[in-house]
């Protein structure tokens, strides 16, 4: 996937993970949540792993238990990414918890990519155009933002 915006290209590379490596990974990832059931991080890579092999119950169920842990941007993301894949009846739904999100991390790239997503994915185009513009416009941002650290 290419975007190329005013002389920049971003290239974002999907990967899929093969069988055995998902399940590898959740294997770990559920053994440290048994291990450290308090720990808001593992259990938030856990509901990605399981967003990963689309089981979105599981995935549900972890972020749930993260936001009692931790205070993420990452959790309401992944709460809205559930949402937004189980059905387009549940965007309203999903668009709430990527607010939620903003309100923890506004500049949080992943949520506004996935808020673009489910514009797409809900086939909404009057707010598309929006959403790749707000997505650009904090890429920018962090873009200056590295380069005056440099």
């Amino acid at each position: 996937f290419l975007m190329r915006q005013t002389g920049f290209m971003v290239f974002v590379l999907l990967l899929a993970p093969t069988d055995a490596a998902a399940q590898d990974s959740l294997a770990v990832l559920r053994q440290a949540v048994f291990d450290h059931p308090k720990d808001g991080g593992a259990w938030v890579r856990l509901g990605y792993a399981y967003l990963a092999v689309d089981s979105l119950t599981q995935a549900e169920d972890a972020f749930q238990k993260a936001e009692g842990h931790v205070k993420s941007s990452r959790v309401y993301n992944g709460l809205g990414l559930v949402l937004s894949k189980k059905d387009r009846r549940f965007a309203r739904k999903a668009f709430r918890m990527f607010r939620k999100a903003l309100q923890i991390d506004p500049m949080s790239l992943e949520t506004q990519m996935s808020i673009a997503r489910t514009h797409v994915f809900c086939r909404e185009s009057a707010t598309l155009g929006s959403a790749w513009g707000n997505l650009y416009s904090i890429w920018r941002a962090r873009l200056s933002i590295q380069v005056s650290i440099c």
